[in-house]
């Protein structure tokens, strides 16, 4: 009774209610502890009688049922459709900021390596060593509060919106029904 009952997915409570009997006394039946009124054995014959013969003769499907499903499956492929070009917009986005960050990062590099170049070069006495020093510490500063894990966040939120865009464009494949 008890692999019935968990193979056709209804809980004790479900059964219970279409056997017409309360849980508790159901959940004495499931356990051997009690017997089924007759009308509640009736109605368990009537269920094991159509689930034999369903497994006999399969009834076709319902064309309403046909027809919700068909609806259901286009919303579900039009609303993976609108995630895919969702995660994908958003992933052009990112992949700009991304290049933006990476670009600015080589700006501040470039200007750092420039200044101290020619840093090495001024004589600490005079008043370009004093702007480059200027320069360079401002250029340190930029570059020690220039966060890095910007960089790898972005980069990250990137892989997670390609990776959006690839699962939503594969469940969308598999929801298009397949040619007989």
């Amino acid at each position: 009774m008890k692999n019935l009952r968990k193979t056709l997915g209804f809980t004790q409570e479900e059964f219970a209610v279409i056997l017409g009997v309360s849980r508790p006394l159901f959940n004495m039946y499931e356990r051997g502890r009690r017997s089924l009124p007759p009308g509640a054995f009736e109605k368990l014959s009537k269920i094991q009688l159509l689930l034999a013969e369903n497994e006999q003769h399969p009834s076709a499907p319902c064309k309403k049922l046909m027809a919700i499903q068909q609806k259901h499956r286009q919303r579900a492929q039009h609303l993976l459709q609108a995630q895919a070009k969702k995660s994908a917009s958003k992933a052009m986005r990112l992949s700009m900021q991304l290049s933006k960050l990476r670009q600015k990062l080589k700006q501040l590099e470039n200007k750092l390596l420039i200044t101290q170049l020619f840093l090495k070069s001024a004589n600490p006495k005079t008043t370009e060593w004093k702007l480059l020093t200027l320069i360079e510490r401002q250029l340190l500063y930029t570059l020690d509060t220039f966060n890095p894990g910007g960089e790898f966040i972005t980069a990250y939120k990137l892989s997670m919106h390609h990776f959006e865009q690839q699962h939503a464009m594969h469940m969308h494949s598999k929801l298009k029904p397949k040619n007989r």
